[in-house]
């Protein structure tokens, strides 16, 4: 996920912007999404004091779930914390470069790594589309059983450390968003299309991807629920797959957050925000029963990409609107800007109130 931004600025304005108690206009505001998570970013925070005044903040703007990555002794530290204010903590499990966090298992080797030809390395390097910003990487082969393997022990080691409400995934695809092109995969996947002769080269390619991809989940769910029944799987279904974009229903994900509005300037037509939301609440049930579509909304405060406060409210109110119970926000806005944080407060059932201005 994209991009990462560090917690800064947060204690000033969150001291002044809490009055007000409103609770029959906040229960109506919330009306419509059981899951409200927040994907928070930055791994510098250490205290339990920080861990305080983190989760006092989500909470006032009406989350109830925390996406959580960070120092070891932090994540510890905002359990027992969230759980006193009634909130839930996912922890990240990323497999992207460095960022492949709690490491608690050995890393795999590097030759796990996807490849590809020189020619599309080269163009990989090189940002043709505002949507898809450049990821150097190393993205590991999720077509590989040992890397399979890995995410699996990396599910339980997370598990069994932190007694965490549920994991995060994150970074499970590709990184020229289609197919890896190592030997074992390119293999792999001309195997698969000799036993579907019916494919195109193009679909073969494809329903190989989305296999692979979907092998992972599995067995983080399979480990995870091994390690401990009860805990809840999410993920963010990203780097986006461009055969078929909205395909988090295929995982084995309780909330699979498809991406319904992009982080980058051009912002996308409220028309596509629209449907990727009505389409995301129409197919969630699909592949897997206890699946809840999830919309989810990409924010910076980076220049030129910064949302109005109109243009957030409207994406939310266009989640809301499809019909879907559960939506999920990351990035930097939801604290960095008051007027932000009034819109999701507003919209979503918080009693976060803007500092009055001066």
């Amino acid at each position: 996920m994209w991009p990462r931004v560090l917690m800064v600025g947060l204690v000033a304005w969150f001291a002044c912007g809490c009055a007000g108690q409103n609770s029959a206009a906040s229960a109506a505001r919330a009306r419509g999404f059981d899951k409200k998570i927040i994907w928070v970013w930055g791994p510098t925070r250490k205290t339990p004091a920080d861990a305080v005044r983190e989760t006092d903040l989500c909470r006032s703007l009406g989350y109830n779930v925390m996406v959580i990555d960070g120092p070891p002794q932090y994540i510890k530290d905002i359990l027992p914390i969230a759980h006193e204010r009634k909130m839930q903590v996912w922890v990240l499990v990323s497999w992207y470069g460095e960022w492949g966090f709690p490491k608690l298992v050995p890393n795999v080797p590097k030759d796990m790594v996807q490849q590809f030809p020189p020619d599309e390395l080269a163009g990989l390097a090189k940002q043709t589309n505002p949507d898809k910003p450049v990821h150097p990487g190393p993205f590991l082969c999720f077509d590989r059983p040992e890397v399979r393997k890995y995410a699996a022990e990396l599910a339980i080691a997370t598990v069994q450390t932190y007694h965490p409400d549920g994991l995060a995934v994150d970074w499970v695809g590709y990184r020229n968003y289609r197919a890896c092109h190592c030997a074992y995969s390119n293999q792999q996947r001309a195997r698969y299309a000799s036993e579907h002769p019916d494919l195109s080269p193009e679909q073969a390619q494809r329903d190989y991807s989305l296999t692979s991809m979907a092998a992972v989940y599995e067995v983080v769910r399979q480990a995870a629920k091994a390690a401990d029944p009860n805990i809840t799987i999410g993920c963010h279904v990203y780097p986006q797959f461009d055969p078929e974009p909205l395909c988090g229903n295929r995982f084995a994900v309780d909330y699979p957050a498809q991406t319904t509005a992009w982080f980058f300037q051009p912002f996308w037509p409220m028309e596509k925000v629209a449907e990727n939301a009505r389409t995301t609440k129409a197919t969630e049930h699909k592949y897997h029963d206890y699946v809840t579509g999830t919309g989810f909304i990409g924010m910076t405060m980076e220049k030129p990409n910064i949302k109005s406060p109109e243009r957030l409210r409207q994406e939310i109110r266009t989640i809301k609107a499809a019909g879907l119970k559960a939506i999920c926000f990351a990035g930097d806005g939801f604290y960095a800007d008051p007027a932000l944080a009034q819109v999701i407060s507003e919209e979503i059932g918080g009693t976060y109130r803007a500092p009055a201005a001066k």
